[in-house]
């Protein structure tokens, strides 16, 4: 954009020195700019030598003089409504609650501070004398792909284009549950339906056993209707102790981390922008005419 500015401006002077006799509306005319343009830059060309090639340059916006900072009193008062916050609040205050304790500060006022008006000036402070903590990075570590059959990931995928049932279920109407093998990448078995419970997951799940097999273990996450409720933490859900049964291990992902369950995370977002997005199925049928391999 800098370049066709600079192009402009040389035609500006060049038709100007064509024509030195033309009124600035004439010039603007000629040029393709507002009369107001042509002015501003005609009053820096006239002013400068011709050979000058600076004076088609735009000046810069950026600040001449950096801006204020906060004095070391204000700082001080800041970390210490951070450290040790009024007993009526009951919590550790953030940049907004800090904000509107120091202008209730009678003596800042007194001294004629100048106090902060934005929260980012408050966070700043925070964070630079460490009030602030910042999570660590999380460490990916590469899965060593195992054989065929041994492992396997499980999810349920929300077919989101199915519109809410105005007398049932506003989320969620349509769900897919993938099952995709870890050593292959293949998917094992995708079976969309739209009253997945406990239940009915499991038998669903029993059947993919009994047409496809077992593995020797199962990726899932903490799904209710899979791990059951957390008030229950001392009793194996229905579909952990069926795990059990069949002698497959569970292993149940920490929350928040989909890349412990890569593989069938991967395949929910191919089907969504491959398939689903393109299809736009609008009910359990639709979705299951468009989920055929």
């Amino acid at each position: 954009m800098e370049e066709q500015w600079i192009v402009d401006r040389c035609k500006l002077r060049a038709v100007w020195l064509e024509h030195p006799e033309w009124s600035k509306r004439q010039l603007a005319e000629a040029v393709g700019h507002s009369k107001s343009w042509v002015k501003k830059w005609l009053k820096r060309i006239r002013n400068r030598p011709l050979e000058d090639r600076e004076v088609l340059q735009g000046y810069s916006r950026a600040r001449k003089r950096p801006p204020p900072g906060t004095v070391p009193e204000v700082v001080t008062r800041i970390l210490e409504i951070r450290d040790d916050p009024p007993p009526k609040l009951g919590r550790v205050p953030g940049p907004v609650t800090i904000l509107y304790y120091l202008q209730q500060d009678k003596m800042l006022a007194e001294l004629g501070y100048e106090l902060p008006r934005s929260t980012r000036t408050v966070w700043k402070i925070l964070d630079r004398y460490h009030r602030i903590a910042h999570r660590a990075p999380r460490t990916h570590e590469e899965l060593e792909r195992p054989e065929p059959g041994v492992e396997w990931g499980m999810d349920f995928h929300d077919v989101s284009t199915v519109p809410a049932d105005p007398q049932g279920k506003k989320q969620h109407v349509v769900e897919i549950l993938h099952l995709v093998d870890h050593g292959s990448s293949a998917v094992v078995a995708s079976e969309p339906g739209d009253q997945y419970t406990a239940e009915t997951a499991l038998r669903t799940v029993a059947q993919v056993f009994l047409q496809e097999g077992c593995p020797d273990r199962i990726d899932l996450d903490r799904d209710p209707r899979w791990v059951g409720s957390w008030t229950a933490k001392d009793f194996p859900s229905p579909w952990l102790r069926f795990l059990q049964c069949l002698g497959i291990h569970p292993r149940v992902c920490p929350p928040q981390r989909p890349d412990k369950n890569p593989f069938v995370e991967r395949y929910h977002r191919n089907f969504k922008y491959e398939c689903q997005l393109i299809e736009q199925p609008q009910n359990l049928a639709e979705t299951r005419e468009v989920n055929q391999p």
